[in-house]
């Protein structure tokens, strides 16, 4: 459960306001929420008269709130501008970076934006990154003692390869920085294959798997 109270409800729209300070109010508002949620991701999705903005808090996608069709394009205009990708595409999916500060922990939280293309507009999916110095080491993962070990073995092992597989959103990139973090980096080399790079951490050598691809929409 969302611990908040907010009417999933459709607003209405504002008037065109200089420098556009409800669509920034609109956009602190939803970080805002995700960060007391303590939620992993926002879902902005586009349907034909509006758009939904769901979170996904411990796995599950709750909605959070309804907006008009005018409010959401210059929502994920502010969100594109912020995240350093092109605005006027529309066609193909971008990946970008932003941040966004927490009051509750004073940080501020690194995010992965991606944007894919749908039948009513794009849809946006913004990754909130733990990276919390305390919850990057390997005992607060959850492991128990027996599943440190055996790790901590592995790990110490001088060569050798381990995979790491679970489904999106479930903390592989955690772990794996985790891992770095009782590696000796004058002494080993950690490479972290990935699509698409996260969080920057001075421990991991990343490496970023590009893909050429021919995206056709019917």
């Amino acid at each position: 459960m969302l611990p908040f109270n907010y009417v999933s409800s459709l607003k209405s729209p504002k008037p065109y306001e200089e420098n556009d300070q409800h669509i920034i109010y609109l956009w602190q508002e939803i970080c805002t929420a995700a960060i007391n949620a303590r939620a992993s991701d926002i879902h902005i999705e586009a349907l034909e008269e509006s758009c939904c903005v769901r979170l996904r808090v411990d796995g599950d996608l709750t909605l959070f709130q309804s907006y008009h069709k005018e409010e959401y394009v210059r929502l994920i205009a502010r969100i594109k501008i912020l995240a350093k990708v092109d605005i006027a595409e529309h066609r193909l999916p971008q990946d970008g970076r932003l941040q966004i500060y927490s009051d509750r922990t004073s940080t501020e939280i690194d995010c992965r934006v991606s944007t894919l293309p749908t039948l009513y507009g794009e849809k946006v999916v913004i990754q909130l990154l733990n990276t919390s110095a305390h919850e990057l080491k390997l005992d607060h993962i959850g492991f128990s003692d027996l599943q440190s070990q055996i790790v901590c073995r592995a790990l110490g092992q001088s060569h050798g390869l381990i995979l790491v597989c679970s489904p999106t959103g479930s903390g592989k990139h955690l772990l794996c920085t985790a891992f770095s973090t009782i590696l000796t980096t004058s002494t080993a080399i950690f490479v972290l294959l990935r699509i698409q790079l996260k969080s920057a951490y001075e421990a991991l050598i990343k490496w970023l798997i590009t893909l050429k691809l021919d995206l056709i929409l019917v």
